[in-house]
C-alpha cells in the first residue's frame, strides 16, 4: 500500500517508536543507496524550510524530485528500502516503511493473530503529545469505521499501546494517483483517469450518505491497485460530519485541507457541503490531466486567495487533447458558488457516465496516438453502439458508390460531347475546303 502522504520523509532524525522500532531517515537511506550526497540533502532541506516559511508543506522527497536530485522511481525505491526494526505494536509486527506524512508514518505489517498483511499508520511521538493531533488521528479511525465501501480503504483496528497511537487498515498493493502521475511524466490518459475519478465519486457518495465530508480529496489520497483496476479513497483524517455546526476550520479563521485543491468556502472557513469535496475532486482531475494545479502561487495564502477570486481556468488551454465534454465537467466542478457545481456526487457520476458512454464525444481520444484535435472546435460525435456504427459505415459506402457512379456518367457524357464537337468542327472545315473554286489558267498569248 502506497502511503497517501508518500514521497516525503523526515530528513535528519529517525522516527523513534519508544521500545518498538527505529526508522531510517529518508535522506540517510538515499545516501546509503548512492542516489544523493550529503550536500544535496542539505540543499533540499533548506528549500523545504523555505517552503514551510511560505506556508507550503512539502516533503523532503518531493523537494528532492523537484530539484532533480532523484527521480520519482528512485524515490519509491528509497522509501521501500528504509530500514525499520522488526518490532511489534500490539498485534502488529512492522515489516517495512511504506511512507510518511505530516502526522506520522505508514508501515507494511503483519497482523499476528490473523496472519495477514496490513498497513499500520502510527502517529509520530511528537504529535502524540498534542491533544489536537490525537483527536484528529482518532477521528480518522472512527470515520473509517462508519464506512463500508469497495472504493474506501477498510479500517481494521485502532488503539494505543505504551503511548503509541496506531490505526490498522487494509493493505493496498499499488500506488497513489499522484505517484502514477509522476511516473507517467506529469499527465495521465483521460479515459482511465475518468474511470478512477468515477470510483472516488462513488466513495464520496457513500461517505456523504453517511453524513461525512472528506475535506482533503487529492491525488495523493487516492490509492490504485497494481492492476490499475480499483481506486480507493484514503486518509480520512480531516473527515467531519456534514451537519452539526462544523465548518472548514478547526479554529477560528484557520482553514484545513490542501491549498492546491481547496474550495473557496473551505479557504474562507465557511460552512461546507458535499459540493466542497466535488470541488477538490474536480481540482484533482484538472491536475492529473493537465499536469498543472488549477491555481498556483508562492504561498499557501496566495493560492487560497486565487481559489476565491480568480476565474476558473479552462483545462483545454493547457492541454488541448482533453475532450471538450470533460473540460466542461471540470470547470463546473470548480465553480466558486457551490450551487453552480455538481451539488452531489451522484450528479457527477451521471455526467462521467454520459461522457464515457459517448453521449458527449471524447474529442481528445486521439491523445494516446499523438493526435491533436483542432482547439476550440468540437468534433462530430460518433455513435458508440457497434450495430449503429456498422449501419452508418454501409450507408456511407453506398453513398460513396452512388456518387462515384454519377461522376463516371457525367464524365462519359462530357467526353462524348467533346468528341462530337471535335467531329463537327472537323467536318465543317473539310466541307469549306471542298467548295473552294479551282483557278483556271489563261491561254498563252491571249
Amino acid at each position: 500500500m502506497a502511503d497517501p502522504h508518500s514521497s516525503s520523509q523526515d530528513t535528519s532524525v529517525s522516527m523513534l517508536l519508544p521500545g518498538h522500532a527505529v526508522v531510517e531517515p529518508l535522506g540517510q537511506a538515499a545516501m546509503r543507496l548512492g542516489f544523493v550526497t550529503e550536500d544535496q540533502i542539505n540543499e533540499a532541506a533548506a528549500l523545504q524550510h523555505e517552503y514551510a516559511q511560505a506556508g507550503l508543506r512539502k516533503k523532503i522527497g518531493e523537494v528532492m524530485v523537484e530539484k532533480r536530485q532523484i527521480t520519482s522511481d528512485q524515490l519509491e525505491i528509497i522509501v521501500k528500502n528504509q530500514t525499520v526494526s522488526h518490532k511489534r505494536i500490539g498485534d502488529y509486527e512492522l515489516i517495512s516503511k511504506l511512507g510518511e506524512g505530516g502526522m506520522g508514518a505508514v508501515y507494511k505489517a503483519r497482523q499476528m493473530s490473523m496472519d495477514r498483511i496490513v498497513a499500520v499508520k502510527v502517529l509520530s511521538p511528537a504529535h502524540a503529545k498534542n491533544p489536537d493531533y490525537r483527536t484528529r488521528f482518532e477521528s480518522e479511525a472512527r470515520a473509517v469505521a462508519r464506512l463500508n465501501h469497495p472504493n474506501i480503504v477498510t479500517g481494521i483496528d485502532a488503539g494505543n499501546t505504551e503511548g503509541i497511537y496506531y490505526f490498522a487498515m487494509e493493505f493496498v498493493d499499488g500506488e497513489t494517483l499522484g505517484q502514477m502521475q509522476q511516473r507517467a511524466g506529469g499527465k495521465l490518459e483521460e479515459r482511465e483517469t475518468l474511470k478512477f475519478v468515477r470510483q472516488i465519486a462513488l466513495a464520496l457518495k457513500h461517505a456523504h450518505e453517511c453524513n461525512l465530508l472528506h475535506r482533503d480529496v487529492k491525488p495523493d489520497n487516492i490509492l490504485v491497485d497494481k492492476n490499475r483496476l480499483v481506486a480507493k479513497l484514503a486518509d480520512l483524517g480531516l473527515a467531519r460530519d456534514a451537519v452539526g455546526g462544523d465548518c472548514g476550520a478547526t479554529r477560528a479563521g484557520q482553514a484545513v485541507g490542501t491549498p492546491f485543491y481547496m474550495s473557496p468556502e473551505q479557504a474562507r472557513g465557511k460552512d461546507l457541503s458535499p459540493a466542497t469535496d466535488i470541488y477538490s475532486l474536480g481540482g484533482s482531475l484538472y491536475h492529473l490531466l493537465t499536469g498543472q494545479i488549477p491555481f498556483s502561487g508562492t504561498s499557501a495564502a496566495m493560492i487560497m486567495a486565487r481559489h476565491i477570486t480568480d476565474p476558473v481556468p479552462n483545462p483545454r488551454i493547457i492541454e488541448p487533447r482533453i475532450s471538450s465534454a470533460t473540460a466542461k465537467m471540470i470547470v463546473k466542478c470548480l465553480q466558486k458558488d457551490p450551487a453552480d457545481r455538481f451539488r452531489t456526487a451522484t450528479e457527477l457520476i451521471d455526467e462521467i457516465d454520459r461522457i464515457s458512454n459517448g453521449t458527449k464525444q471524447l474529442d481528445g481520444i486521439g491523445a494516446a496516438k499523438g493526435k491533436q484535435p483542432p482547439t476550440g472546435k468540437t468534433q462530430r460525435s460518433t455513435p458508440v453502439d457497434a450495430k449503429t456504427s456498422t449501419i452508418n459505415r454501409k450507408r456511407r459506402w453506398r453513398q460513396n458508390r452512388e456518387n462515384s457512379s454519377s461522376m463516371l456518367v457525367i464524365l462519359l457524357v462530357v467526353g462524348l460531347l467533346a468528341v462530337a464537337l471535335v467531329y463537327a468542327v472537323t467536318s465543317s472545315n473539310n466541307g469549306r475546303t471542298k467548295k473552294r473554286p479551282t483557278p483556271v489558267a489563261a491561254p498563252n498569248g491571249k
